[in-house]
């Protein structure tokens, strides 16, 4: 009674541990989708059920009394050959995995490094348009102004404190930046005082001829009074 109780016992293991490699074969075809991994399970399903097929018998010898030899000889000779090759195909599905894995890794990487590659050539690629366009801007700038910055502030203050004898140096042939049209603006501003000046004093010379014939009209009247 007690090794048929045992009997039943190890039936019950062998039978629960097929359930769950159902459940996991189950699972593990729902994520094979290339066909060389739909070939090698099928390989394993092939030989799973060669496998279930002699544990059966196994078992129906084992149950089967006086029969102890012919099942140690069916286990020994024939159920261990299926089980190797039963193993050697999940062996083989493992194998494939972790190629894929690794060729996947490989490409991840090689991605990886191109990817840094390319943020490398951006980068280098956006300093130097940044420093091709400050260098325009600044270009730019300077011909606008006629000259440095700093000069062409120190031009504007000297010409908002009144004096027009400052002396601009400005580009040969330079017609459009600000200097230059500082330049004129002083030069006509120049001009302008001098006409002004000038004007003043044909007026003061006018003034002093018409004050002289006035006091000689008022001398000649008291003369003639």
């Amino acid at each position: 009674t007690s090794i048929n109780e045992d009997r039943e016992k190890q039936k019950e293991r062998v039978y629960e541990a097929r359930k769950r490699i159902a459940g996991n074969i189950e699972k593990l075809e729902k994520v094979l989708t290339l066909p060389k991994g739909k070939e090698l399970f099928k390989a394993i399903l092939e030989a799973r059920a060669k496998y279930i097929a002699g544990q059966d018998q196994l078992i129906k010898l084992i149950e089967e009394n006086g029969k102890d030899a012919e099942s140690k000889a069916f286990l020994q000779n024939e159920l261990r050959p299926i089980l190797g090759k039963y193993q050697e195909s999940l062996r083989n599905l493992v194998t494939f995995q972790v190629e894929l894995m690794d060729a996947a890794n490989k490409a991840a990487a090689e991605q990886y490094q191109q990817a840094r590659n390319l943020m490398l050539i951006l980068v280098i690629a956006s300093i130097l348009m940044g420093i091709a366009i400050a260098f325009l801007i600044t270009r730019n700038i300077l011909k606008q102004l006629g000259g440095e910055p700093a000069y062409a502030a120190h031009i504007v203050q000297q010409v908002a404190e009144g004096n027009l004898a400052v002396q601009i140096a400005a580009k040969t042939g330079d017609t459009t930046s600000m200097l230059a049209a500082i330049s004129g603006m002083v030069a006509k501003l120049s001009s302008i005082i001098r006409d002004v000046n000038t004007a003043s004093d044909a007026l003061n010379n006018a003034a002093g001829q018409v004050s002289a014939t006035a006091q000689s009209l008022s001398q000649s009247s008291s003369e003639q009074a």
